[in-house]
């Protein structure tokens, strides 16, 4: 029954089978689909995967993140009771323990009494260090460093500091904190926290314009070069890596004559312990001349003339 027939009789679709009502319906061509629908679809569809993607790489993440820290506070509650059991445990009992070394006196100053000056701050430092050294045994617990260290940090801004370190160890002993008590016995975490509140940010910056124009003048060789390498020092150059840089500095700071008098004698130096040797060596040589030299005119001029001479080389009166 066609689509017209149906319209003129709709009582006849009772009789109407589903293929007579196929045929009934107006036929609609199919619409091909636009590029740029393809196109959406496609961006919609890595949308969508790119979202599960994220959405996967999150919850592994959150994962992770719960079993590290149920790691962490495993770790901690296993400080927490091995330091318990130390403190608990009566001295002589346990396992045995390396004798630890004794303070030994060494013929070296004591360090200065420090103030928190931030010019003050490397003669400070230098001079822990020279104890460190000088008594490795002992100092090579971290924990004896840092005690020795603030025992000398006894005034103004290092003693405020000072203060603040054990109380924060006094805390974190009381608390049982594992890990609080192991940074406080850091070496290196607490000269990071010296280094942070008292070194001289600008001090690097000065050396490196003092160091350009530090003329030798009237100093000794020997002198010169004492205050030179502290610059170098400060400036932080080091003689591999900035060899051929100090060389510059001292031939263009050295007096003329004495660097002309290694150029001119065709054995020229080529390295910067070799240039300091032979500026030192040759500038205390020529100063041993001159010394002989003057010693020798005032020997001929004390010994010309006739008649005999004061102790001061003057000719004696005669008396009488």
């Amino acid at each position: 029954m066609s689509y017209d027939t149906y319209r003129e009789n709709p009582d006849m679709a009772e009789s109407t089978d589903m293929s007579d009502l196929r045929d009934a319906l107006p036929h609609i061509q199919p619409r091909a689909p636009s590029p740029a629908t393809n196109q959406q679809q496609m961006q919609n569809l890595q949308n969508i995967i790119l979202a599960a993607v994220n959405s996967a790489i999150a919850d592994n993440n959150e994962l992770w993140e719960e079993r590290f820290s149920s790691k962490d506070k495993e770790v901690r509650d296993l400080h927490r009771r091995l330091a318990e059991s130390e403190r608990r445990q009566p001295s002589g009992m346990g396992l045995p323990r390396a004798q630890e070394a004794e303070f030994r006196k060494t013929a070296l100053a004591k360090p200065e009494p420090y103030d928190g000056d931030k010019k003050k701050f490397r003669s400070f430092s230098e001079s822990l260090e020279l104890h460190f050294n000088a008594n490795s045994a002992y100092f090579s617990r971290e924990r004896n460093r840092i005690s020795f260290a603030l025992s000398y940090m006894s005034i103004g801004a290092a003693a405020a500091l000072r203060t603040e370190w054990v109380e924060r160890r006094k805390i974190a002993e009381e608390r049982s904190d594992a890990g609080e008590i192991t940074l406080l016995e850091s070496w290196a975490h607490f000269e990071r926290t010296l280094k942070d509140h008292f070194a001289d940010t600008h001090e690097e910056e000065r050396a490196r314009y003092e160091i350009i124009y530090k003329k030798q003048g009237t100093l000794t060789a020997q002198e010169f070069f004492v205050k030179f390498e502290e610059l170098r020092r400060r400036a932080g150059y080091d003689v591999k890596r900035n060899e051929q840089f100090l060389i510059t500095l001292i031939r263009n700071n050295i007096n003329g004559p004495l660097i002309k008098q290694i150029i001119y004698s065709g054995n020229v130096p080529t390295t910067y312990t070799e240039w300091k040797t032979r500026i030192v060596t040759n500038d205390q040589l020529w100063r041993d001349q001159v010394e002989n030299e003057r010693m020798l005119k005032g020997s001929t001029n004390g010994s010309s003339g006739t008649g005999n001479r004061g102790p001061r080389g003057e000719p004696e009166r005669e008396t009488g």
